[in-house]
């Protein structure tokens, strides 16, 4: 067995090996990225429905009707 027999097994066992790690890398991404995609959806969803509720709130304080309390003034006294 020549050098360049033992350098070709020696390249051709790690690019095995790298397709190996790649596969299991690979689900793993997977699962962050679905993670990711459904905490994304709730966050979108959440703005939303923010968003909506305080665009009902700014309509409904338009259509109230701007009052004017008067407090009558009070004398404490300090004991």
């Amino acid at each position: 067995m020549t050098f360049a027999d033992i350098a070709s097994l020696i390249t051709a066992v790690a690019a095995l090996g790298g397709v190996f790690m790649g596969f299991r890398n690979s689900r793993k991404i997977q699962e962050v990225h679905l993670s990711i995609n459904s905490r994304m959806d709730q966050l979108l969803l959440a703005t939303k429905e923010s968003a909506h509720a305080a665009g009902v709130n700014e309509e409904k304080a338009k259509n109230i009707p701007e009052q004017t309390i008067t407090v009558p003034e009070q004398t404490l006294k300090v004991q």
